[in-house]
């Protein structure tokens, strides 16, 4: 993302409540649930009508186009280097692969 001009927030600054119907793949296989800002006011919550309004700007489609062109870049990256892979892989499984 840096290479694409933007920054990864690897950790969350608030605590926040949030779900997803992945849970139960990912035990079973390394997952990527990766999120990215849809640019709002500060009083936008995300599941209202004025984030739904924002997710459909040029704005927000220019986030979404620039976060899956991250997550491609990543995804090339995994497949051509096998360390990558390997590492990401060992992270999952909790020991040396």
């Amino acid at each position: 993302m840096a290479l694409l001009g933007s920054r990864v927030q690897v950790q969350q600054e608030r605590p926040m409540n949030a779900s997803t119907d992945m849970g139960n793949v990912s035990h079973i296989i390394p997952s990527f649930h990766g999120a990215f800002v849809i640019p709002t006011g500060p009083d936008v919550a995300i599941h209202n009508p004025k984030f739904a309004a924002a997710a459909g700007t040029d704005e927000g489609h220019e986030a979404a186009l620039m976060c899956a062109k991250g997550m491609a870049m990543l995804t090339i990256r995994v497949l051509l280097d096998d360390e990558i892979a390997r590492e990401a892989r060992k992270d999952f499984e909790g020991l040396d692969v």
